[in-house]
């Protein structure tokens, strides 16, 4: 499980923890291209799976995934991805 909330209420990414995780992405593409996946999905409640965690939902870009739960509050980003 990766440390990254999105707080909707907030509209804040705290990347405080994960920010290890996202360095580790192969470059400054990468890193830009899992940002803008991560405000898609804070930007679409709608798609969004039921709150309270028990539900995995997985969004893709041409190069790159994040999977995440949902809460009253924001999301849980629980792994990040990247094609080579």
């Amino acid at each position: 499980m990766l440390p990254l909330s999105i707080n909707r209420g907030l509209g804040v990414c705290d990347v405080r923890l994960a920010a290890e995780v996202m360095d580790e992405l192969p470059s400054t593409e990468a890193r830009t291209a899992v940002q803008a996946l991560l405000a898609d999905a804070a930007g679409h409640p709608g798609r969004w799976p039921a709150p309270g965690g028990a539900e995995i939902a997985h969004t893709f870009g041409t190069w790159c995934w994040i999977s995440y739960v949902a809460y009253a509050d924001g999301l849980e980003v629980r792994d990040i991805g990247w094609a080579l």
